[in-house]
């Protein structure tokens, strides 16, 4: 009988030595995990080596390094990410950026930009720019797919790649997209070498005198009816001006 407790006291203890071990077992464990996670966070490992930019069309990724936020040889828990991607984003051309991380080493910049809306040309001159609704420009030149974008011509010299449009090239910018949606799809040109004196040409011939943005909405009802009555007729390649909103006038081009 006594044999037998003193066995069980033995088994007790033993058991007792076990969860000991276990104890200590596990709060090393703990500590190495916060001893690695602290580490990682500060260690040469989690140097980003590697910035890179994806979706780019028109801009060129050597000319945007100044506005990337995060460079190789930063430390990623010295910046936000979130942080930066709104710095970036805040490019004049860029409509969008989301930021992520492929491996440990680097960043990755998904960059949507802001798509051509406009050619911008000088008076009496060839050389163009390509715009965005933005007023940035994006190109010297157009490609094949901005063939159909509306034709803005202004006075003075055109501003350089990468620069902001001036006073009279936002002005007409700004008319055409207090448009009707029916008459700024039809519109192929904007001639505003005078921002008080903006005339428009329609792919249906019709030319509209506009003169500035001021009374636009009155402007447009005036032209709305006179361009029913000229589709009524069957005449084309006329000249409506409506910078007198309530009194439209209409006359052969020429």
């Amino acid at each position: 009988m006594h044999e037998r407790f003193a066995q069980r006291r033995s088994g007790v203890a033993a058991e007792r030595r076990r969860r000991r071990v276990r104890r200590a077992v596990q709060g090393t464990s703990a500590v190495a995990l916060v001893a690695a996670a602290i580490w990682a966070a500060y260690s040469p490992l989690t140097t980003i080596q590697d910035v890179q930019v994806s979706g780019l069309h028109r801009l060129e990724p050597h000319k945007l390094a100044g506005d990337l936020p995060i460079q190789p040889g930063v430390q990623l828990h010295h910046t936000l990410r979130e942080t930066g991607a709104a710095q970036l984003a805040e490019h004049p051309a860029i409509a969008e950026v989301t930021v992520s991380r492929p491996d440990a080493v680097t960043l990755r910049y998904e960059v949507s930009e802001h798509p051509a809306d406009y050619v911008l040309r000088a008076a009496g001159g060839e050389q163009e720019r390509v715009v965005t609704a933005t007023g940035y420009v994006i190109a010297d030149q157009r490609t094949p797919a901005d063939r159909k974008l509306p034709v803005v011509t202004v006075a003075g010299q055109l501003p350089a790649v990468a620069s902001e449009l001036d006073a009279a090239g936002r002005a007409a910018i700004d008319l055409h997209r207090q448009l009707p949606a029916a008459v700024a799809e039809e519109t192929v040109a904007i001639e505003a070498a005078d921002p008080a004196d903006t005339r428009l040409q329609l792919d249906t011939g019709v030319e509209v005198h506009v003169g500035d943005v001021e009374l636009i909405g009155a402007k447009m009802a005036g032209f709305a009816a006179v361009a029913d009555d000229l589709e009524r007729r069957g005449e084309v390649g006329a000249v409506v001006d409506v910078r007198v909103p309530d009194m439209p006038t209409v006359r052969a081009p020429g």
